[in-house]
């Protein structure tokens, strides 16, 4: 009975402790009870980080080291204008990854300085600085058939009639200065050792000729 008893004021001293809790942090009773709302988002976003950082590891650094990029402070702008320029140059990002390749690095490595950013070079300036660019001293394109009546006229008097040489001109044939066009019309147009210059004789149509000519002959 006295065992009865004891048990009875034991549960009745846990029920008022319980209610005095209750009533002194009601804030934290209820913070425990209810669930977080943005578990789920924290969950989706570390999975995206996750997801741009195997990007960054299995298409970047292959050919980056990580230090390489870690020293790159730069504003999403210019991280997604380097993604896009590598992408450019061959680097095989999937285009489903490019944004979260994108969202990792701007987060993991953005600029830290109020200082201006300067702007990157994008791909299309990269690819201006090396394509090609029209040689103002280039010559047209010639003609052999032509050339062979301008080489008879104004050359085969001291390189002979078939370009070998002659008692005051040297060969011709098979020259390294026949695949330098701008070395060749150099030559003609201002002279060299005993060659007096051409330039008020030939106009570039005709050097160019006489260089398809001479090319013609040396095969």
């Amino acid at each position: 009975m006295q065992t009865r008893i004891a048990l009875v004021a034991v549960a009745l001293a846990v029920t008022v402790l319980a209610g005095s809790l209750a009533r002194i942090s009601p804030g934290r009773v209820h913070a425990e009870a209810v669930p977080r709302q943005d578990d789920a988002g924290d969950d989706e976003r570390a999975f995206e980080r996750e997801l741009g950082r195997r990007s960054l590891e299995g298409n970047c650094l292959m050919c980056h080291s990580i230090e390489m990029i870690e020293t790159q402070r730069l504003t999403p702008e210019q991280w997604a204008a380097e993604v896009e320029k590598m992408v450019g140059w061959g680097a095989p990002v999937p285009p489903e990854e490019t944004a979260l390749l994108v969202a990792y690095l701007a987060s993991s490595y953005a600029t830290e300085s109020d200082e201006p950013v300067f702007d990157r070079q994008t791909l299309d300036n990269a690819r201006s600085s090396t394509r090609p660019q029209p040689d103002a001293d280039a010559l047209p394109e010639g003609q052999a058939d032509r050339g062979a009546a301008v080489f008879t006229e104004h050359c085969a008097t001291c390189h002979g009639p078939d370009g070998l040489g002659g008692d005051l001109g040297v060969s011709l044939i098979a020259r390294s200065v026949l695949l330098r066009p701008v070395d060749y019309a150099t030559i003609l147009r201002e002279g060299r050792h005993r060659m007096p210059g051409f330039q008020i004789v030939l106009n570039d149509q005709q050097i160019a000729d006489t260089l398809a000519w001479l090319r013609g002959q040396s095969r």
